[in-house]
C-alpha cells in the first residue's frame, strides 16, 4: 500500500511549508513536513484508525496531526490524501 496525494493536497503542503518558512524559518518548515510525512506513512499501517465520516461525499476519514487535519480516503491499494487543512479552517467547504 502507498500514499497518493491529490492536487489540492500537494498545494496544501506547499502552503504549509511557505507559512512555516515565513513564520518560523525553513528548518522548522522542513521538520514539520518531515514529521507529517512520517504520520502519513503511519496511516498506511493503520488506515482505519480514524472513523469514516459519511457526512462528506465521498466519505472520508479525518486524522488530526498537530494543528492540521489530514483528510483521506482508504482503499485496498492505497491511501488517497484529499486535503491537509488547518484545524481552524471551515473544513466542510474545503473538502
Amino acid at each position: 500500500m502507498n500514499v497518493k496525494l491529490s492536487k489540492l493536497a500537494k498545494e496544501d503542503l506547499i502552503d504549509i511549508w511557505l507559512y512555516g518558512e515565513n513564520n518560523l524559518g525553513a528548518m522548522s518548515a522542513d521538520r514539520y513536513l518531515d514529521s507529517l510525512d512520517v504520520f502519513l506513512r503511519y496511516l498506511i499501517h493503520f488506515p482505519e484508525k480514524f472513523p469514516l465520516r459519511q457526512e462528506f461525499q465521498p466519505s472520508v476519514r479525518l486524522a488530526p496531526f498537530k494543528s492540521h487535519l489530514v483528510v483521506y480516503i482508504h482503499t485496498e491499494k492505497y491511501i488517497q490524501i484529499v486535503r491537509v487543512l488547518h484545524q481552524s479552517m471551515d473544513m466542510p467547504n474545503q473538502i
